[in-house]
């Protein structure tokens, strides 16, 4: 199976995009993929960067107008990319190195998902030290047993720090990442693709290294405030109903996502099992 992998540089400092690309010259086990890597500053070290670290991949570059909203360069480059799959990695990631393979053989043996998403592991600034484990599969079960249910974990857990792949089809389909949209752009795919009806599955494997940030978007009310507004919109969409608030909960254990109230114009809140008074997630849904 083809596989296009999407890098994305957004002004990051030029070892850690490095890092990144030299994770996917470490790949093994996999099919024959291309790499495109988004362009969208002037730093001509880069270009450097890029034919050192990936001797023998099939890599091309695409060059976008500074300041270029990160969906809008990932958009940019799966038009370009040939494969029948679309991986996304940002320039402050890595790749385990059978991400690639992983993913590929996921598609493969459930040819009826549209989107796979896996586990990861939040690194320090170096990606040396192990922060944390951020394993999905509690939300699998939950999001494969109550698909189109108020319970859905898209419209409270943004668990979308995952890596994922879409096949270059449904991407087509769901018509790609919101341009206007300054972050949060991979919740606001997901939770579209949800609504659409795209077929999502979970791969129970870990997958990328997250590098933490202080000055993370994770950090900035910004990208809560962008990732309400796609979760008002798309919930109101999946239920039919209005939606009054959607309230940022902050990080709640047990794998510190970040969650979010959802509460209806009846007052109804959406998350039943959700358990408020401990702010952890209950084992069966009532």
């Amino acid at each position: 199976m083809n596989t296009s992998v999407i890098v994305t540089t957004h002004h990051l400092a030029t070892d850690w995009v490095e890092t990144a690309l030299a994770s996917l010259s470490a790949q093994t086990g996999c099919p024959a993929y291309e790499v495109i890597v988004v362009r969208e500053d002037s730093r001509r070290e880069l270009d450097g960067v890029i034919a050192a670290v990936c001797p023998g991949l099939d890599v091309s570059i695409i060059r976008a107008p500074d300041r270029t909203p990160v969906g809008a360069a990932r958009n940019m480059a799966a038009e370009a990319a040939a494969g029948e799959v679309l991986c996304f990695l940002d320039g402050d990631d890595a790749y385990e190195p059978d991400c690639v393979a992983t993913v590929s053989a996921g598609f493969a043996a459930a040819p009826e998902y549209d989107i796979v998403y896996g586990n990861s592991r939040r690194y320090d600034r170096s990606l040396r030290h192990v922060l944390r484990d951020i394993d999905s599969s509690a939300y699998h079960r939950l999001y494969e047993r109550h698909h189109l249910a108020p319970s859905n974990p898209l419209f409270h857990s943004v668990f979308i720090g995952h890596p994922f792949a879409v096949r270059a089809s449904a991407f087509k389909r769901i018509e790609g990442f919101d341009e206007t949209k300054p972050c949060a752009e991979l919740t606001d795919f997901m939770l579209k693709s949800h609504v659409s009806g795209a077929a999502i599955g979970h791969v129970d494997a870990f997958l990328c290294r997250y590098r933490d940030s202080p000055n993370g978007l994770s950090k900035h009310v910004a990208l809560h405030r962008e990732r309400s507004e796609s979760l008002r919109r798309w919930a109101e969409r999946a239920l039919l109903m209005e939606i009054r608030s959607v309230t940022w909960l902050g990080r709640v254990a047990p794998y510190r996502h970040a969650h979010y109230q959802v509460t209806t114009e009846d007052g109804d809140l959406l998350l039943p099992y959700l358990d408020y008074d401990r702010m952890t997630l209950r084992e069966e849904v009532q």
